[in-house]
């Protein structure tokens, strides 16, 4: 993301939210399949066979990135741990970038990038009116998701029909495995102690000047 386009992020997440550095919002969307031959990887917690698409967009609902490389199975943290978009955001921030971060929802690990909301928090507490704060903020993310307009379901068939075409004609293109699940939150956790602290630090922070 160009920095002008960031500052436009950032200031419309602050203006409407008061959350100051949001560049943008994450959350994974299943896609439904007919169930694969070795489907078991595909089978989601739902009971249904699908691909675990991760999302990430902007304050004006456009899709800045996407990994639609995993099986249903897969929980929304390991596919943001496993993703190119979270090898970059940590890379911006160990170089200089500490005053940008995604909001994401219960299902991914704080980190100093990537703030989600508190656990548990006590009712009337600054945590508690962060939290409401943060799940309006993250709302773009799921009405992103919900938004199907005519021109990206065409686009959608179409790659579907292309790849109907390499199949039949037994045309060669790339293919990644699926990686390896990882089922809880937990399993993910950063393993720097102090990017953890300092993820806690910041949402504190923020929390604490919301009100």
């Amino acid at each position: 993301m160009p920095e002008q386009e960031k500052r436009a992020a950032k200031s419309s997440f602050y203006e409407e939210f008061g959350i100051p550095g949001v560049i943008g919002c994450i959350d994974g969307t299943h896609i439904n399949l007919l169930q694969p031959q070795d489907g078991s990887a595909f089978f989601n917690r739902k009971g249904n066979f699908s691909i675990n698409a991760m999302i990430i967009c902007d304050h004006n609902m456009v899709i800045r990135a996407i990994d639609a490389c995993h099986p249903g199975s897969s929980h929304d943290c390991f596919i943001w741990s496993m993703s190119n978009a979270r090898q970059f955001v940590m890379t911006k921030y160990r170089d200089v970038d500490h005053n940008s971060w995604l909001l994401g929802d219960a299902g991914y690990a704080l980190e100093p990038f990537l703030l989600t909301p508190y656990r548990n928090p006590e009712p009337r507490s600054i945590q508690h009116a962060f939290n409401k704060t943060h799940s309006s903020a993250r709302n773009i993310v799921e009405r992103t998701i919900g938004y199907k307009p005519k021109k990206v379901v065409k686009i959608i068939n179409v790659c579907v029909a292309l790849h109907n075409i390499c199949r039949h004609y037994n045309l060669e293109y790339d293919y990644d495995e699926p990686e390896e699940n990882a089922s809880e939150v937990d399993r993910f956790v950063p393993t720097d102690i102090n990017l953890q602290s300092e993820a806690q630090r910041i949402r504190d922070e923020i929390a604490n000047n919301i009100i």
